[in-house]
């Protein structure tokens, strides 16, 4: 990569998925990415399976223009994401901007809510809400582990995090 790429991760307050932040995380650091991780809240959070992180930024103080890609991470409790006017703002800006977005399982819910995932395929866990989002804002849910639509890259769950992780990163390269 010609210059150092800045990921913006989202996470929940609490009941993220672990892996779907570490693993992705984990990748494009290993690359040389700047990663931050962004929240509701700036007080340490719980992960579904007990890993604590402590958000870098509070979502109401981030500025999408200083990043090169944002992920929305999934997670039992990540469906309040997609309901928090701040979260969808960010998620419709940095498609404005021509950034790559991410999200996966129940993050999917937050893209599609933002309207980015309008006319485009995409993923995310397959439950019923999930499905229901995507057809009330445009878009086709397609039942595979990982999906890319454009700049977008949107997966099923913590099954995937891995390969998200990589086509993530494939797509950061170009931008």
């Amino acid at each position: 990569m010609s210059s150092v790429k800045r990921i913006l991760f989202i996470i929940a307050p609490s009941s993220f998925r672990d892996e779907e932040l570490e693993e992705p995380k984990g990748i494009l650091e290993d690359a040389g990415c700047i990663c931050d991780v962004a929240s509701t809240t700036v007080s340490p959070v719980r992960g579904m399976l007990g890993l604590i992180v402590k958000p870098d930024v509070l979502v109401d103080n981030m500025s999408v223009e200083n990043y090169d890609a944002v992920i929305v991470v999934g997670g039992s409790g990540s469906p309040v994401l997609s309901t928090n006017k701040k979260v969808l703002e960010i998620v419709q800006k940095a498609a404005q901007l021509g950034k790559v977005i991410g999200s996966i399982c129940f993050g999917s819910l937050t893209t599609a809510r933002a309207g980015v995932l309008k006319g485009k395929n995409g993923t995310g866990w397959k439950h019923a809400e999930t499905v229901k989002a995507f057809q009330q804002n445009g878009a086709l849910y397609v039942d595979e582990g990982v999906v890319v639509d454009g700049g977008i890259v949107t997966a099923q769950g913590p099954q995937v995090a891995t390969a998200f992780g990589k086509k993530v990163l494939e797509l950061v390269k170009r931008v």
